[in-house]
């Protein structure tokens, strides 16, 4: 009997599939061409707190609604005209998207954007508001 070689490189990828998957159906795919920037989601007593690292998007490429329980906010981060020796930092839309799960005064939303850190601070309500709601960023 032949003992079978364990071949650590595939076992790998197997599990990055299974956490891609699951992944996948606890947020949803990415959507397809956008890149998704790495966010901080915080919850205070008063507010639910958004932190996205998005340098390189000028304000005026940047947009950010809340619809009913769900924050949205997208972008894009446009590629220089240069030759680039190294490029790591994704070019491009960006795109997020988050179900709240609270009640949130979407009159009372303030969007903040400082050295490449978009900030969205959300105050908590006890009543919900229909229809999608712009949010100007300063």
């Amino acid at each position: 009997m032949a003992a079978d070689r364990w071949d650590p490189c595939g076992e790998m990828g197997a599990l990055r599939e299974r956490g891609n998957r699951v992944f996948d159906e606890m947020f949803g795919p990415p959507e397809r061409g956008a890149w998704a920037p790495p966010v901080d989601i915080l919850e205070r007593a008063e507010a639910i707190v958004f932190r996205a690292d998005i340098a390189g998007v000028k304000l005026e490429d940047l947009n950010i609604e809340l619809e009913g329980d769900t924050l949205t906010f997208s972008g894009e981060r446009r590629a220089e005209d240069a030759a680039y020796l190294r490029r790591e930092r994704p070019q491009g839309p960006l795109r997020r998207s988050f179900t709240l799960g609270v009640p949130v005064d979407a009159a009372g939303v303030k969007a903040t954007y400082r050295d490449g850190m978009l900030e969205i601070i959300l105050p908590k309500s006890r009543e919900t508001r229909a229809g999608p709601v712009k949010v100007p960023v300063e």
